[in-house]
C-alpha cells in the first residue's frame, strides 16, 4: 500500500473522501515524496487552484497523516484539528492547530501568519526560535522555520522545518514537511488537510 493510499483510506474511514482531485492528489504525492529539495516555487506558478493560506485555512479543518523516518519507514499516525481566522485589517491569519499522535502525544500550535507583499508571508508561533518565512506561487505555498518541538517527557528538541503546501482542490491541501536537526535530515511528515464544509 502506498503512503498516499494509506492516508486516503484513513480519510474514508473517518467519513471523508477526496471527492475531487483524487488523481491529482496521487500525482502530487508522488512528486512530494521524491524530495522537496528538488522542487522550486516557480514550478507551480501556473498551476491551479491558486493557494491563498489566509483563505484556505480560515474556518474549521481536519487533517490526517503519518511521520516518515529518514530511513524510509512509516512512524506515528497523526490526526489534526485546526481553526483559522483571517483579520483583514492586520492582514494576519490566526491558525490554531492540535496535532494528536497515535502514541498519545499532543502538540498545540498557535500560528500568526502575516501576509506581506508579492506572495510573501511571515509566521510566528510560541515555540518558534525566530519568525518563519513563507512564499506562495500558483498552487504551492512554502514555509520554513525553526521550532523547539515539545517532547512527551516535557523536554523540547530544536528542529528545522521546510513545509510545502500543495492545493489539490477548493477543500484539500497536501503538506509535505521535511525535518532536519543540526542540518541533518531526521524525517518528514505528510498530512492531508480537508476544510469542513458542513
Amino acid at each position: 500500500m502506498t503512503l498516499y493510499r494509506h492516508i486516503e483510506l484513513r480519510m474514508l474511514r473517518n467519513g471523508n473522501s477526496l471527492v475531487r482531485g483524487s488523481l491529482g492528489a496521487v500525482t502530487i504525492a508522488i512528486v512530494l515524496l521524491t524530495g522537496c529539495a528538488s522542487m522550486n516555487l516557480s514550478d507551480f506558478a501556473d498551476q491551479r487552484p491558486e493557494i491563498l493560506p489566509e483563505k484556505f485555512f480560515a474556518g474549521e479543518l481536519r487533517g490526517w497523516g503519518v511521520e516518515n523516518s529518514s530511513f524510509g519507514g512509516i512512524g506515528r499516525r497523526i490526526e489534526v484539528e485546526a481553526t483559522g481566522h483571517f483579520d483583514v485589517a492586520t492582514q494576519t491569519l490566526r491558525l490554531d492547530e492540535i496535532y494528536r499522535f497515535d502514541d498519545g502525544h499532543v502538540d498545540h500550535l498557535e500560528w500568526r501568519i502575516h501576509k506581506l507583499d508579492k506572495g510573501r508571508y511571515q509566521a510566528s508561533e510560541t515555540a518558534l526560535l525566530e519568525p518563519g518565512e513563507g512564499e506562495a506561487a500558483g498552487s504551492a505555498f512554502r514555509l520554513t522555520y525553526r521550532r523547539a518541538v515539545p517532547q512527551s517527557d516535557g523536554s523540547s528538541t530544536q528542529l528545522s522545518f521546510d513545509d510545502w503546501f500543495i492545493q489539490i482542490d477548493d477543500d484539500t491541501v497536501v503538506v509535505q514537511a521535511s525535518i532536519r536537526k543540526l542540518m541533518i535530515p531526521v524525517g518528514s511528515m505528510t498530512v492531508t488537510y480537508r476544510r469542513r464544509t458542513e
